[in-house]
């Protein structure tokens, strides 16, 4: 189910020296730049040569007193600068690329990676600094270097093609493309010679038979369409039913995740799996999860020394990783392991939570509050090195200090690093002494751009920390990382935009960015009942609603399959739970909603992936939610269960001018607030005294509870499989009742 893909990061080594006299600055090689655009380029290569001298650092180039200069120096990433300094001609993504593709009737040649790709880094050595191959790019191709985290929805249109035509897909992305932007051929990591070759036969027959490139492009474009999703489509729940099923049958019962030679933390498989847990428990699915969630807590994918978790493991013990961090993981696990606590109540996935925030603070935290998006594995030219230890570093550390962690050896050489805690102990004083061997060295190189849309998940991380433990701190810092996320948004460019690099904000906001930071500020909104957030949650829900099902191909937006839910978490399933939030809550987006749900319908029948994120949205929309802090009346009121030995509360808050019917309320008519379990294993409810006013709608008196107030019940039984309880409820204000609710709730249970 998951894709091969090919990250390991750069090489170290200075490309040049920013201010030697020695260096001879040249426009791409066998191309003419006009004086003035030339100077214009040498003018912003110098403003950014600090810069691409830092990122320099980092590559295996070797030096050289020539430094060729391409319109990439005006790009607002670290590897868009990094291409800057190569002898090809590189245009950026549609900066008059297609234009001057049909002005010059030149085939375009487009290359996708991203700065912690070590593949991409690999071919760039090899390849894009090679002048036979410039020359050969600059003569025939139009040539397009783009960054997938800069340009999200390009990089899925493409990494589809990729697998369409290769049956997996992985960076870097190489693919040449008619004038018109169809693909023609595709493929990954080419040797130098075969992508020499490649290229040049290619051009060759465009010359000579360009009816033969047209036709090919015709053919693969027309595998690439989609189903029209304005039919109607014959959709049961079953089929979500069928995927949880299938999932659990791919499960590695012996080290857990699902089964393969790598295994990758995927966060939106394990929150299905808990949402499947809590709708139907069984012996099965907990144990699938408990040791998944092990797995992650103990094994090598996770740092125990510097905190954090590592982006996949290559073997199937989760025991090697490769050593790349992503913040968008750390962000959603910070979110998985906050819900585990409050399914499981496992004290182990509390530490895991805070060791991880404490990480991200520390590494990829700024100065403004927000979070840098990746850590590269390489360190001097070698994976993992910063987090390798010799026999020699280890020989002046305590045994008793080496004996609190497993050791495992890198890739069968001298080189270890602990890979897992020892069942013996885990002394911080232990980690402290290895952490000291450690703290005269730089830190690895860190992908200093910040990502709306990972930013934006880890407001939502931080919140569920929030609802899972209680630390207000947790909510002030989201808060303070939202106000930073909207401020350019509010009060400065007056838009969203995808990401901001070195004080630069660059590329249009895609979905994802809308969908995840639309869900942080309605969270926001729950927790600090502040209106802006709501307004803010609404503006971005109705702004990502105008890109739902779309995506780039060439300069125009084109039908999208929707193939979005691998590592990160669909943006589509996240803007479509906004979207029935905020239904929830009032808003009348109908209109919206309802191609919405037909659209991902659609998707999910016409693909054979399994799309976790888009599943338990289907299934919270036919079956409700079972989370323990969950919201009623329109978010005027807020309900937070509570289990402690034998004994559940139902913490309940209403807003002010808000109340619910009594237990027993005096009129017949009426609904009272009544507590239940599902099994009857809760007795000797206690509910509070209510309280008897008289309100404007209402002749008679009224017996109710308002306020904040509690009702508590005693647990018999001894199910390890847990318990659910229902609260139904009337929520009215002075002039107006609203419809009757029931929530469900999962006891908590290890």
């Amino acid at each position: 189910m998951h894709f091969l893909i090919l990250v390991i990061v750069i090489y170290c080594t200075p490309l040049f020296s920013a201010n030697s006299a020695d260096n001879v600055y040249k426009p791409p090689v066998g191309v003419e730049v006009g004086e003035a655009e030339f100077a214009r380029w040498q003018q912003e290569f110098l403003k950014q040569a600090q810069n691409i001298s830092h990122l320099a650092q980092y590559s295996d180039k070797s030096s050289s007193s020539v430094t060729y200069i391409n319109r990439l120096v005006f790009g607002a990433s670290p590897y868009l600068l990094r291409h800057a300094v190569n002898p090809v001609n590189w245009y950026s993504w549609h900066e008059d690329a297609l234009a001057t593709a049909k002005k010059e009737n030149k085939l375009l040649f487009l290359s996708i990676g991203y700065s912690t790709c070590h593949w991409c880094h690999v071919m760039e050595k090899e390849s894009f600094t090679s002048l036979e191959i410039a020359k050969a790019l600059n003569s025939d191709y139009i040539s397009i270097k783009l960054d997938r985290e800069l340009t999200p929805s390009v990089d899925q249109y493409f990494t589809q093609a990729l697998e369409l035509a290769t049956g997996s897909a992985g960076w870097p992305i190489n693919a040449v493309l008619t004038p018109n932007g169809d693909v023609v051929w595709i493929d990954s990591y080419l040797s130098p010679d075969k992508f020499s070759k490649t290229i040049k036969r290619l051009a060759k027959v465009w010359q000579v038979k360009p009816q033969v490139i047209s036709q090919v492009a015709k053919n693969f474009s027309s595998q690439l369409k989609t189903t029209d999703a304005s039919s109607e489509v014959s959709w049961s729940i079953d089929k979500s039913i069928s995927i949880v099923k299938g999932l659990i049958n791919n499960i590695d019962p012996v080290h857990g995740g699902l089964k393969g030679d790598r295994k990758f933390p995927s966060a939106t498989i394990v929150q299905l799996l808990m949402y499947q847990y809590q709708l139907n428990p069984n012996d099965t699915v907990k144990s699938h999860i408990k040791h998944f969630l092990d797995k992650l807590t103990t094994q090598g994918i996770r740092d125990h020394l510097h905190g954090g978790f590592y982006r996949y493991s290559v073997d199937t013990l989760w025991q090697q990783p490769h050593f790349e961090k992503m913040l968008y993981n750390q962000a959603l696990l910070i979110s998985t392991f906050s819900k585990a606590y409050q399914l499981f109540n496992d004290e182990s996935y509390k530490q895991v939570v805070f060791d991880t925030i404490s990480f991200v603070n520390q590494w990829l935290r700024s100065s403004d509050g927000r979070f840098y998006s990746a850590i590269d594995a390489d360190y001097q030219g070698k994976e993992g090195l910063y987090y390798l230890f010799t026999n020699q570093e280890l020989a002046s550390v305590k045994e008793i200090y080496k004996e609190s962690f497993v050791w495992c050896s890198f890739n069968l050489t001298e080189l270890s690093f602990p890979c897992s805690t020892s069942k013996l102990t885990n002394n911080n004083r232990a980690k402290q002494a290895l952490l000291t061997k450690k703290s005269q060295l730089a830190k690895p190189h860190i992908d200093k751009k910040f990502i709306t849309a990972w930013n934006a998940l880890m407001v939502s991380a931080l919140i569920d920390a929030y609802s899972a433990f209680d630390d207000v701190t947790l909510l002030s810092q989201a808060k303070k990382l939202a106000e930073v996320l909207v401020e350019e948004h509010m009060y400065g460019i007056g838009k969203l935009t995808r990401i901001n690099y070195l004080g630069k904000a660059s590329g249009d906001a895609v979905l994802s960015d809308y969908a995840y930071l639309g869900y942080a500020m309605f969270q926001l909104y729950q927790d600090t009942k502040l209106d802006k957030w709501y307004q803010l949650a609404v503006q971005f829900y109705q702004k990502g609603s105008e890109l739902f099902g779309k995506n780039y191909r060439g300069n125009e937006l084109v039908e999208s399959n929707l193939l979005d839910d691998g590592e990160m978490i669909s943006g589509h399933a996240v803007l479509m739970s906004l979207g029935l939030k905020l239904r929830a809550y009032g808003e009348n987006n109908s209109d919206t909603l309802k191609p919405q749900m037909l659209k991902l319908k659609q998707a999910v029948m016409n693909s054979s992936g399994s799309h976790f994120a888009i599943h338990e949205l289907f299934l919270k929309n036919e079956f409700g939610v079972f989370d323990s802090k969950q919201y009623f009346a329109q978010g005027k009121g807020v309900v937070k269960l509570i289990k402690l030995a034998n004994k559940v509360t139902l913490y309940i808050q209403l807003d002010d001018g808000w109340h619910i019917n009594s237990n027993m309320p005096l009129e017949k008519y009426l609904i009272p607030t009544k507590v239940s379990s599902v099994n009857g294993s809760i007795s000797q409810l206690r509910y509070p005294e209510a309280k008897i006013k008289k309100l404007g709608f209402s002749k008679t008196q009224l017996s109710l509870f308002d306020g904040d107030f509690q009702i508590s019940a005693n647990i018999h039984g001894k199910s390890s499989l847990g318990e659910k309880v229902e609260l139904k409820l009337q929520a009215c204000s002075d002039k107006l009742c609203l419809l009757p609710e029931k929530l469900s709730f999962y006891l908590p249970t290890k």
